[in-house]
This record gives structure tokens, C-alpha cells and sequence, in this order.
């Protein structure tokens, strides 16, 4: 009802590809995540995070919003996630 974004990554394969590495989620809408919040208490109104959910994917939300709204994403489109290897 939030309109969070859940993908099927999981946060076992987030830690396995990105091994503690620097990273960015990038979005349709060119908008970039580059840290994993751990609960909607750690931003303010209208911030757009990613956290793992209950269900252990990456979910895209907007604290107290739509991100689905917000993105206009749909469910077959793509996020990327990016991981800096230094």
C-alpha cells in the first residue's frame, strides 16, 4: 500500500557481489542510492532509501510516500546496482 519497490535481490547476494565494497543503485529516473538504510527512522520525510525488508530483498521506498509513484517505475523495469571495486 506504501508502493515500495522490491526487487529480487537479496541481501545475501547484495553482501556476496558487493564483498563491503562502495556501491550505487541507480533508477530509471537517474535518481542514485548509495548506502543501505536500515530502518525508515534513519531519514527524514520524503527521503528516497533502500533497506532490506521482512522478506530479505532490496526494497526501494520513499519514507512517508510512494516511491513507485515517486519513479514511475513499473515491475519488469530495471535498477542497477554498481559495485566499486577500487
Amino acid at each position: 500500500s506504501f508502493g515500495n519497490l522490491i526487487t529480487n535481490l537479496t541481501r545475501e547476494m547484495f553482501e556476496e557481489a558487493g564483498r563491503g565494497e562502495p556501491f550505487e543503485i541507480q533508477l530509471k529516473s537517474k535518481d542514485v542510492i548509495t548506502k543501505i538504510t536500515k530502518n525508515y527512522n534513519d531519514q527524514g520525510p520524503s527521503s528516497l532509501i533502500a533497506l532490506f525488508g521482512h522478506s530479505g530483498y532490496l526494497e526501494i521506498a520513499l519514507v512517508r510516500g510512494s516511491a513507485a509513484k515517486l519513479l514511475g517505475l513499473k515491475v519488469s523495469d530495471t535498477i542497477r546496482v554498481e559495485f566499486d571495486a577500487g
